[in-house]
């Protein structure tokens, strides 16, 4: 993380020497890290799919859901679905940065931040719950990688927020904005008692 980088680089003595302060500092390396992130992301998902419409074609995006997720029952469209999944493969990218630039300032160690990560990622690729840990399991379906890559839309186990329920597709996005707006206070938070050393 960034933050890292300063501090093994003793750059943040100069920057925590900032006239403006530390809040807006803060503020300013939150807008560079998510500009980064969402540019990387649009890259990402534009190298995917401008060749699949290249080959493809658009005509299929009217199509209903079924045709790609059989197990669907949701009265969708493909290309719904897929405006639905870039909006949160977006905010899922977002949560992954806010995440990284707090572990990155808690720890001031860049190795511990991407030991931290690559970790979460390895975790994620080989952990699964059994049904009988019924809260672990919802819990552990609205990460990003389950929803956006295998039973998403189709998994149709009802959660409930603010008494309303949901499902894991819908209920994703509203945690994942919950992770972001905590990381990035508990981060400003924690930015802010840096202090200038020797």
């Amino acid at each position: 993380g960034s933050y890292a980088i300063e501090t093994a680089e003793g750059m943040n003595q100069l920057l925590l020497c900032s006239r403006y302060g530390k809040k807006e500092l803060y503020c300013i390396k939150l807008a560079a890290g998510f500009t980064w992130i969402l540019t990387v992301a649009l890259i990402v998902f534009l190298s995917v799919m401008i060749p699949y419409f290249g080959i493809y074609g658009i005509e299929g995006t009217g199509e209903m859901l079924q045709l790609v997720k059989p197990m669907s029952m949701l009265p969708y469209t493909i290309g719904h679905m897929l405006a639905v999944s870039f909006g949160i493969y977006l905010l899922a990218a977002v949560m992954f940065a806010a995440v990284t630039m707090l572990l990155s300032v808690i720890t001031q160690n860049q190795p511990a931040t991407i030991c931290g990560l690559m970790g979460y990622l390895l975790i994620d690729l080989f952990v699964e719950f059994p049904d009988r840990y019924s809260l672990l399991q919802k819990i552990w379906l609205l990460r990003p990688n389950a929803i956006l890559m295998n039973s998403g839309f189709s998994n149709y186990r009802l959660i409930h927020l603010a008494g309303r329920p949901f499902l894991n597709y819908q209920a994703a996005p509203v945690l994942y904005a919950i992770i972001v707006i905590a990381a990035l206070l508990i981060g400003q938070w924690k930015y802010k008692r840096l202090q200038v050393g020797n």
